[in-house]
């Protein structure tokens, strides 16, 4: 999956692998049944290379610009949070990227910085918080 987001986006780095794996966690909590199910309200620096989490989001949770349902707010500093939300459901779950892993990974080369997102659970990267038990 990594691979074919690579291919996406023009190359494999971590900010990609985080906007991925938001996605992921995302379509698996929320289970989305059509493909405007899922919304995104995704909060990040619309600078490289935060920037490069919102093709991972595109490419692994099917929001996309294109059809309306991934929206992007430009904050300033290092925060990355996304709101995904089921319109069918109600349910909905806010991912964001721990602090102290964006320090990390800003201060490694990409390829050490996908190493140590691959070895990571996705509690040691993201705080996770939402009603995704509440299914309609």
């Amino acid at each position: 999956m990594f691979e074919e987001a690579a291919r996406f986006h023009g190359h494999l780095g971590p900010f990609l692998i985080l906007g991925c794996r938001m996605g992921l966690i995302a379509r698996k909590k929320l289970r989305p049944k059509g493909i405007h199910d899922l919304q995104a309200l995704v909060r990040v620096s619309m600078r490289t290379p935060f920037s490069c989490v919102l093709d991972g989001i595109q490419f692994s949770s099917s929001c996309t610009l294109g059809k309306g349902n991934l929206k992007v707010v430009d904050s300033a500093g290092k925060a990355i949070e996304t709101r995904f939300s089921n319109e069918k459901t109600g349910s909905w779950i806010r991912i964001k990227v721990k602090e102290e892993i964006v320090d990390k990974l800003l201060k490694m080369d990409g390829f050490y910085g996908v190493r140590l997102l691959m070895r990571l659970s996705d509690e040691e990267i993201f705080s996770i918080e939402g009603n995704e038990g509440n299914r309609g």
